[in-house]
Parts: structure tokens; C-alpha cells; sequence
């Protein structure tokens, strides 16, 4: 059988034993065939893998997609691959993939039936999350939307022949969104408490709340993003590159959020505003929250606070979608929260004016109701 071992110079190993990659070369109905045979460790292996390439040729199927592959080749090498190049949060969608892998190990792809992801969702919810609670019906429902479009991708791409095993799997029962916005009370505690070595979180707390800016967003600001001249006190300019939506984002600075930033730039003109990592600066936030007794503080709950403040304020909410950088109103709904003592205020407004209503008086009605007559004998 026509197969070689190579080692890492590309020169072959004549004695077929060592570290090195097998490959297959073949001469078939006047064409040359020729490819690297991965995980292939012996010599037998090999020969079996290149009689399946002959065999291909032969019935025409040669080049295209192996029915075969497994759950786990295909997530990690195929799908995550073009996470990677079209999703921004592809760390999360990595960590994802990992434990669904760790479930449908070794399992080829053709074989999951819908049972079988049900099982498996069944399973999920069923289990305790990190946070030593029940895991959430919406976090199920995302491990769900993941495996639905993996299998989506290999339908497309020819490695499962469909209907997609997810299409008929009911999602679980969604608690209802987040409500947690910070108090003024909560807001002083927590700025007070990061001082010192925590400064640096401070300032981004602080930008977060007087920007509505995500996380990734404050992260990657640049001092070029900054535009200190227009306007009343500048503009942040956000590219499309760092925002979620991949569309530049243009937001006012306020008073506080200048003079912040010009604090901290001195005489920088370029680089990131805030050289630390992402993930673990949100940590960092989180815990000391948690130190501090704030429960369910994270930095993305800067970002809610700052959309309920607006409304509170009585921003027009079509303004603040655009500050948010929100594709639909409805999602700017989802941020914005009503606070107890603002409906017991509005409560107390409409007591109050139920009781201030005057009476009408019998010449008030028998006018409406002429005023009615008129009106229905007017009509054609």
C-alpha cells in the first residue's frame, strides 16, 4: 500500500516508526491522489484509511464531507472555527462547546437523535450550577441554541444529512429578566470601598454608570476614541470593531466623565485607556460587591442602572436605545427598571387625582349626552 510516514521536514521515514504524520498517494483512472491521514499511529491504520480513500474514488464520493466525524471533531474543528471568526464573544461559546464535548465524547455526529439532546438538557437542568444553585431554564436554553447550531452548520456543510435532531425540543420556562439596578446608597458604598490598589475599578465603575458602556466596550476604549473638542464636553467615538453590534456608537461625555478622562490621560495621545483584562476585571468587581454585601452585583448591572436612571429622568427612551446601542426599543425596555417608590408614587398621583376630580353636575351630563346625539346624527 502506497502510504509514507513523514517526519516534521517533510522527508520520509523508511522505516515507518517514529514521531511523524502519515500520508496516502494513489494513482486511480489516470488521476493522482494524494492527503495527510489524521490519527493514524501505525502503518496498519494508515493502509486502512487510504483503502477508504480508494473506495471513495470509486463510488464518487471522494472530497466531500465524511458522515463519520464525531460530535466532539466537528464542534472543535469545524464550528468553533468559524465562532471565531463571526462571534465576539467566542470565549464563551469555547467554554460552551467544552462541556457539551465532555457529554457527546466519541459519539458520531449522524447518531445524536433528538432523544438524546433531550437527555442531555434534561440533565443540565437538573444539576447544580457553580453557584451552588439549580441552573437556570435560560442558561439550558442557551447550551440548546449552541447545539442547535452546530448541528445547523453540518446540515449546511454536508457532515449530517438532517432535519436538525434540536428543531422539535421545547425550551425550558425563562424566569423573567434581571432587575438588580444599584441604589445612590449602594452606588457611594461601593465607589468608596474601591481606593487604593482597586482605583482602577473605581474609574471604570464610574464610566459604566455615567455611559451605559458594556464592559468589552470600556475595556477596549482607546484614547483615540476620545474627542475632548465637541460639543459641550466631548464625545466618545466608538468604533464598530469594539462594539457589539459591529456599529460605530457615538456617546456625549458628561461633566464627571470628562474630567475623569482627562485625568487620566495626561499626556497619552494612543493605547487602551484601560490596560487589564477583561474577564478577570469583572471578577474583581464581583467580588468585592460581594465583600461589600451587595448581592448580585456585577459590572454589567452598571449598565441597567445607568438605562433606569435615564428613564427615571425622563429621557425620551428612543434616545437612550441609541446611547445603549440597541437595535429595538424592546430591548431598551429590557434594561430599564421601575423601582417600588416610583409606583407608589404614581400610585399616590392618581389617588390624588380621583380625589381632587370635581362632581359633574346633571347640566354637565345632559349636555354630553346631546353633544353625543349630535354627534351619531352627523354621521352619514
Amino acid at each position: 500500500m502506497p502510504v509514507y510516514l513523514y517526519d516534521e521536514n517533510e522527508n520520509i521515514i523508511k522505516s515507518g516508526k517514529g514521531k511523524g504524520k502519515w500520508k496516502y498517494v494513489f494513482q486511480q483512472n489516470g488521476r493522482r491522489y494524494k492527503g495527510v491521514i489524521h490519527g493514524a499511529t501505525t502503518k496498519k491504520e494508515a493502509e486502512e484509511h487510504e483503502t477508504k480513500m480508494r473506495s471513495a474514488v470509486r463510488n464518487g464520493t471522494f472530497g466531500q464531507p465524511s458522515q463519520d466525524i464525531t460530535f466532539e471533531d466537528f464542534a472543535k474543528n469545524n464550528y468553533l472555527k468559524w465562532v471565531k471568526q463571526h462571534k465576539r464573544a467566542h470565549r464563551w461559546f469555547t467554554l460552551m462547546v467544552d462541556v457539551l464535548c465532555r457529554h457527546f465524547r466519541g459519539k458520531p455526529l449522524r447518531e445524536i437523535t433528538t432523544n438524546d439532546i433531550e437527555n442531555y438538557l434534561a440533565k443540565r437542568r437538573g444539576e447544580n450550577s457553580l453557584r451552588r444553585i439549580q441552573r437556570a431554564g435560560a442558561s439550558v436554553n442557551r447550551e440548546r441554541a449552541i447545539l442547535s447550531g452546530i448541528f445547523t452548520r453540518a446540515i449546511k456543510r454536508g457532515y449530517h444529512s438532517g432535519p436538525n435532531p434540536c428543531r422539535d425540543i421545547e425550551r425550558f420556562e425563562e424566569t423573567g429578566r434581571r432587575e438588580r439596578v444599584l441604589s445612590r446608597d449602594e452606588e457611594t458604598r461601593l465607589l468608596a470601598a474601591l481606593i487604593g490598589k482597586d482605583e482602577t475599578l473605581g474609574h471604570i465603575v464610574r464610566l459604566a454608570l455615567c455611559t451605559g458602556m458594556r464592559r468589552g466596550e470600556i475595556m477596549k476604549l482607546r484614547w483615540e476614541h476620545l474627542d475632548f473638542e465637541r460639543g459641550k464636553y466631548g464625545f466618545i467615538n466608538l468604533p464598530g470593531t469594539i462594539t457589539k453590534s459591529k456599529k460605530p456608537r457615538r456617546i456625549p461625555m458628561l461633566q464627571n466623565v470628562r474630567a475623569l478622562l482627562l485625568d487620566l490621560k495626561g499626556s497619552k495621545a494612543e493605547g487602551r485607556v484601560f490596560n487589564l483584562d477583561e474577564n478577570s476585571t469583572g471578577q474583581r468587581i464581583v467580588r468585592r460587591c460581594k465583600k461589600l454585601g451587595l448581592s448580585d452585583v456585577k459590572l454589567h448591572t452598571m449598565r441597567h442602572t445607568f438605562a433606569t436612571r435615564c428613564i427615571d429622568a425622563g429621557v425620551n427612551p428612543f434616545v437612550v436605545k441609541e446611547w445603549l446601542g440597541h437595535s429595538t426599543l424592546s430591548q431598551t425596555n429590557y434594561y430599564s427598571h421601575v423601582g417600588f417608590s416610583e409606583l407608589e408614587q404614581a400610585a399616590q398621583k392618581l389617588e390624588n387625582l380621583a380625589e381632587n376630580r370635581p362632581k359633574r353636575s346633571a347640566d354637565v351630563l345632559a349636555f354630553s349626552e346631546s353633544a353625543k346625539i349630535a354627534t351619531v346624527s352627523d354621521c352619514p
